[in-house]
């Protein structure tokens, strides 16, 4: 999914119809208030996004990483890190690991393999793709959350209530496992 698509769903959502106007042109229009209008729903998204990986659903990575004098500075890290999951050494075996607020200690030397909950990069551009493209975190989702972020920036607090319901539903309804019920089979005797 793409940033474009995002703020369309915000958009429509929100009954923006100079924001519409302004994607639909390619970002190109003469209207200075639907410029205002897009950079704010783009902040907006950025911090939907946000908020779903640090609270709701987190994006896990695992890097390969060289540990020098049993630090990782987080400068070594690809990505920004979250939450520090695991670090295993070459064979496997799980490691021990103490964060820090500039490196992580661990008693492992040489590669190692880091697993960790990270932030996404903000999206500037508008083909840029959000990091939640193959998850169950829907571009509705996120406009549901940019459509409450909004409504609160611009004072609108009983929308910014109902779209709050609407974004904590839709995403505990996707985030929710999918159990399948099984019955035990008769025995007939």
């Amino acid at each position: 999914m793409l940033l474009k698509d995002i703020l369309k769903d915000a958009a429509t959502l929100l009954k923006l119809n100079n924001v519409l106007n302004l994607l639909e042109l390619g970002g190109s229009g003469q209207d200075e208030q639907a410029q205002k209008d897009l950079e704010l729903l783009t902040v907006c998204v950025n911090l939907i996004i946000n908020e779903i990986a640090s609270e709701y659903v987190p994006l896990k990575t695992i890097e390969e990483v060289l540990v020098a004098n049993s630090k990782i500075p987080y400068t070594n890290l690809k990505k920004p890190a979250l939450n520090i999951k695991s670090i295993k050494d070459s064979s496997g075996q799980n490691r021990y690991f103490k964060v820090y607020p500039s490196y992580i200690y661990t008693d492992s030397q040489g590669a190692c393999h880091i697993e960790y909950t990270y932030l996404p990069a903000k999206l500037k551009d508008l083909d840029e793709a959000s990091e939640y493209q193959n998850t169950k975190v829907t571009s509705r989702i996120i406009a549901y959350g940019a459509a409450r972020e909004y409504c609160l920036i611009m004072s609108m607090y009983e929308e910014a209530q109902s779209w709050d319901i609407r974004f904590k539903e839709s995403l505990a309804s996707a985030c929710r496992k999918n159990n399948v019920l099984s019955i035990p089979k008769r025995l007939w005797r």
